[in-house]
C-alpha cells in the first residue's frame, strides 16, 4: 500500500484546520542551515504496507502506526528490537479506520518498562468517527471533548501529554473546522491561534508540548496555507521554515519539543515535496533520510535528541525511521 491510496497520518494533524486568552502574536526569526549530519535507521513492521514511526520517549519506547494489507491502521509499540500491538478495541477495522499511538511517555521505571508506559493517541471507528485515547498499564481509556462534532470524520484526535498530565490535540466540530485542546483532569479548554482561519479545513491543532511548559503546534490561516507555531505564557510564536512553500495547502508543521527545546516536524517545499525539519533558537535545520526520494517527516522527538518520523522511497512506499544525532 503506498500513500497515494492511503495515507499513514501520525502527529500530522488531519486537517488544518473559544479558547485560551493572547497576551502576544509574535513572529520568530528564523535563518536556515545545511542538512542534519548524524545516523538514519530504517524501522518497519514485518508484513506491513507502510510504516510510520510516531514519537519516542527516554527509554527509546516508540509508538508505531502501520497498514496491514487490508488497508486498515493499526498501532504498536517498538522496544529492544520487538514489536508489541497495541490496538484499540473500539476502533473499526474497514480500509482506512484503525488505531494510532501517538506518543509514549516514560513512567520512569525501568523494571517494566512497556508494561508501565503511558501511550496518548487515537483512533477512526467504524462510524470514521475520530476518539482520543489514554492506553496505561493493558487498558484503553477512550475520551471526547464535548465539542467535538459528531458525524464521520469530525471527533477528537489525541497526540500528546504534558508533565502535569494534561492532554494536547485537537478536534473537528461540525462545521469540520479544528480546534486546538487542553484536558486536565476531564476538563476541556479549547485553544485557537489568532491567525487561524475559520473556514472548513482550517483551524489549530496543539500537537504537543515538553517539560518547559512550551505547546507546539500547527495552523492553517484563511489562505489555508499552514504554519507552525508555538504557545508559552500566552505568546504564540509563529514558525515558518524559510524553505517552505506558501502556497494553499503548503507550509510548515511543527510537532512536538524535547526539554532542551528542539522542535520537530516538517515543512513542504514548491514541488510539494515533504522535507523533515529540526528548529531551535531561531535556525531550522533540514532532516532527510537519504532514502526518502519523495519526501520526509519528523514526528517525534526525546530529550537525548533521537527523532523518529518516516519516508517515502522512489516506490512512493512508507518506511519509518529512528535518527541519531
Amino acid at each position: 500500500m503506498s500513500w497515494s491510496s492511503l495515507r499513514l497520518v501520525g502527529r500530522r494533524p488531519l486537517a488544518l484546520a473559544s479558547g485560551a486568552a493572547v497576551l502576544a502574536l509574535l513572529l520568530a526569526p528564523s535563518m536556515r542551515v545545511s542538512a542534519a549530519t548524524g545516523g538514519f535507521k530504517t524501522v518497519d513492521v514485518p508484513g506491513a504496507t507502510g510504516t510510520l514511526l510516531a514519537g519516542i520517549d527516554e527509554d527509546n519506547v516508540i509508538a508505531v502506526n502501520y497498514f496491514d494489507t487490508t488497508g486498515t491502521q493499526h498501532g504498536a509499540l517498538y522496544w529492544d528490537g520487538n514489536f508489541t500491538l497495541l490496538d484499540d478495541p473500539a476502533a473499526g477495522t474497514a480500509a482506512g479506520q484503525g488505531t494510532s499511538p501517538i506518543t509514549p511517555k516514560d513512567t520512569g521505571d525501568d523494571t517494566h518498562v512497556l508494561r508501565n508506559t503511558t501511550v496518548i493517541g487515537w483512533y477512526i471507528d467504524s462510524s470514521n468517527r475520530y476518539h482520543g485515547f489514554v492506553y496505561r498499564a493493558g487498558k484503553f481509556v477512550n475520551f471526547e471533548d464535548p465539542h467535538a462534532g459528531t458525524a464521520g470524520f469530525q471527533g477528537t484526535v489525541a497526540y500528546d501529554m504534558t508533565s502535569n498530565g494534561t492532554i494536547v490535540g485537537q478536534y473537528f466540530d461540525g462545521a469540520q473546522v479544528t480546534h486546538g485542546f487542553l484536558d486536565h483532569n476531564g476538563h476541556f479548554t479549547t485553544v485557537d491561534n489568532p491567525s487561524a482561519g475559520t473556514a472548513f479545513g482550517q483551524g489549530t491543532a496543539l500537537d504537543g508540548g515538553n517539560a518547559n511548559d512550551t505547546l507546539v503546534g500547527t495552523y492553517t490561516d484563511s489562505a489555508n496555507v499552514i504554519h507552525g507555531f508555538t504557545l508559552h505564557n500566552g505568546t504564540y510564536t509563529t514558525l515558518s521554515d524559510p524553505s517552505a512553500a506558501t502556497g494553499a495547502g503548503q507550509g510548515t508543521f511543527t510537532f512536538e519539543s524535547n526539554r532542551s527545546g528542539v522542535i520537530v516536524g516538517f515543512y513542504t517545499d514548491n514541488s510539494n515535496f515533504s522535507h523533515g525539519l529540526t528548529y531551535k533558537d531561531g535556525v531550522f535545520t533540514t532532516l532527510d533520510d537519504p532514502s526518502g526520494a519523495l519526501g520526509t517527516t519528523a514526528q517525534g522527538v526525546n530529550d537525548a535528541g533521537r527523532i523518529v518520523g518516516d519516508y517515502h522511497d522512489s516506490s512512493n512506499f512508507d518506511h519509518g525511521y529512528i535518527y541519531t544525532p
